[in-house]
């Protein structure tokens, strides 16, 4: 260890030993080298020579990261429904809190069962419904429940309340739907068996669930549309979305430029009937009392379409005009038909006899041509056309109700309103969706005020022809017995009775009257109406009191006296001419 020490001792000392030159040469040339390249490095040695052309500067190249763009929005088939379903129980001593479990579990298994992967469902116990029964559930609102779920990725929600009456549960509930921000009506069922409750309950979530379709495309009465989650089909049959048979009411979705929804609109008299399906689309007849209630799609306006549950046995409709709500149509005639699809009439089948000088047509040239002058072929099996048969004749009571009784193997009926003949409005309606609903019809006051005109002016046109032909009778009479003196008179009072012009004076004031009322209101239909109601009361004014007809009369009259004035000048010149043979005396009686 010793011997170590003493070499470093040395090799220190054998440095500290060397001349200090050569170290300070060292550290100058490090210095220098540091210099140079920081010289090296400032802008002005960067540029090149002057005598060199001057390039352009680089461009400053700036690289910016694009940012992800989102994944492709899924499929509405592919999307299931986000559910919850809100379970209220009231105080009844068989529902204890083990039963309220029970239950809720065995409602998760029954909605799995039923819908399967079409549903995405949440089931709670409902605490803030008050009261527990059909009452709590009428007091509420579309944007109540939507604040209180809070939930802005949930598409349906259903709340529920069992409250027991004695030894008898009711089960009662509603659906909310955010796509068309509608609540629908309530439905209940009994349960007499406290062992049945969750298999009821069940039902009636599944009679409350109303699929949605988007209108894909429309035309000629038919239409295409594209169903929600449907690429899941129901595991149970009872609960598949579009089943043939089922029917659809299109709502409008309004949106502004950044796509927020500013207006949902049902469209009225309008209803879808799914005709086939193939899982998440799927083809529908269009029965609707407007002209286009479907159109195309863009970026402002949407069609979808709910489905409808009929929850009730009978709809009242209150009939008004369109111009004054509080107005009943009292007595108003309401026929009811239903849609029928009957095999159409086949002509009978005609065979062309050829003529004798017919020559026989020549033989195609080729099997190509041949099948291109062949006449389209009418496609195989029976052909059906629409025919509406009548089922009921309804009339309006004093508050301008009627009810309309539903058929559930025929749920959709068609409404004819008529008054005095005159048809109103034809409009589809499937009753049981509401308990009572108001249609809204075209007034009629100013169409009955005409026709009341009409008819007095008809009766005062009747009662002049009848007058008339009680003259020419009576003229005839006195023609008849030679009393013209009578005859005289008769004519006198004839020609004093209203003749066509006086009529067509009263008509026209009339009908100006009324078109002024009609162009007011800008109803182009009632002007017609007034225009056909006037030109047939004008036809009755000409048929019956027309110039000609006055003339046939009066020469009819004036040959009567002609004929008379002709057979007197006769008899005249008999007398005059051979005078007249003097009649024998009467015999006197002979002489006593």
């Amino acid at each position: 260890m010793k011997l170590k020490i003493e070499n470093c001792k040395l090799k220190i000392e054998e440095q500290a030993t060397k001349p200090r030159r050569h170290r300070l040469c060292g550290s100058i040339c490090n210095l220098q080298c540091v210099l140079l390249l920081a010289l090296l490095a400032t802008p002005i040695f960067a540029q090149e020579s002057p005598t060199a052309p001057a390039a352009a500067p680089a461009a400053k190249i700036k690289i910016v990261e694009k940012p992800a763009e989102p994944p492709p929005p899924t499929p509405m088939e592919l999307r299931p429904y986000r559910v919850r379903i809100s379970v209220a129980f009231d105080e009844h001593p068989s529902l204890t809190a083990r039963v309220r479990q029970e239950v809720l579990a065995e409602l998760a298994t029954w909605v799995d069962r039923t819908f399967g992967d079409m549903w995405i469902a949440a089931i709670e116990e409902n605490r803030w419904l008050a009261p527990e029964n059909e009452e709590g559930l009428s007091r509420l609102t579309w944007a109540s429940l939507e604040a209180q779920l809070a939930d802005k990725e949930l598409d349906k929600a259903f709340v529920l309340c069992v409250s027991g009456h004695g030894s008898v549960l009711q089960v009662c509930g509603r659906e909310w739907d955010r796509m068309t921000q509608q609540l629908s009506v309530r439905q209940g069922r009994i349960v007499a068996d406290h062992r049945a409750l969750t298999s009821e309950l069940g039902v009636v979530v599944r009679n409350l669930f109303r699929p949605l379709v988007l209108v894909e495309s429309a035309d000629a009465g038919a239409c295409r549309v594209r169903v929600r989650a449907g690429e899941f089909p129901a595991a149970d049959p009872s609960a598949e979305q579009l089943a043939k048979g089922n029917f659809f009411q299109p709502v409008q979705r309004f949106f502004n430029k950044d796509r927020e929804v500013t207006q949902i609109q049902l469209i009225p008299w309008s209803y879808l009937l799914v005709e086939s399906s193939d899982r998440g689309r799927g083809e529908c007849s269009i029965h609707t009392g407007l002209r286009a209630p479907v159109g195309k799609n863009n970026k402002r306006v949407e069609y979808w379409a709910i489905g409808v549950r009929p929850a009730f046995t009978e709809t009242r409709i209150r009939l008004t005009p369109h111009n004054n709500p509080t107005k009943p149509l009292i007595g108003y005639q309401v026929n009811v038909y239903e849609r029928e699809m009957v095999p159409a009439p086949q002509a009978s089948p005609e065979v062309a006899k050829p003529a004798s000088d017919q020559k026989p047509a020549p033989a195609a040239k080729t099997s190509e041509k041949a099948e291109s002058e062949e006449e389209p072929k009418k496609p195989a099996g029976p052909q059906f056309v629409t025919q509406f048969n009548k089922v009921l004749e309804l009339v309006t009571d004093r508050r301008g109700r009627v009810g309309v009784p539903l058929n559930p193997e025929k749920p959709l009926i068609w409404l004819y309103v008529s008054s005095g003949g005159n048809l109103l409005g034809r409009f589809p309606f499937i009753p049981g969706v509401a308990q009572a609903i108001t249609a809204e019809l075209p007034d009629d006051a100013l169409r009955l005020q005409i026709e009341s005109q009409l008819e007095l002016l008809r009766a005062e046109l009747i009662d002049s022809v009848a007058r008339r032909a009680l003259l020419i009778a009576r003229a005839k009479g006195a023609a008849k017995a030679g009393d013209w003196d009578r005859f005289k008179e008769t004519l006198t009072e004839l020609e004093r009775q209203p003749k066509a012009n006086y009529f067509q004076t009263l008509l026209d004031a009339v009908k100006a009257a009324m078109l002024k009322k009609a162009q007011a209101k800008k109803d182009k239909g009632l002007e017609k109406k007034i225009d056909k109601l006037c030109g047939d009361s004008a036809q009755l004014i000409s048929r019956h009191l027309s110039d000609e007809r006055i003339k046939e009369q009066r020469d009819e009259l004036a040959e009567l006296k002609k004929a008379d004035d002709e057979a007197n000048a006769n008899e005249g010149r008999q007398e005059v001419g051979g005078g007249k043979k003097a009649t024998p005396a009467p015999a006197k009686p002979p002489a006593k």
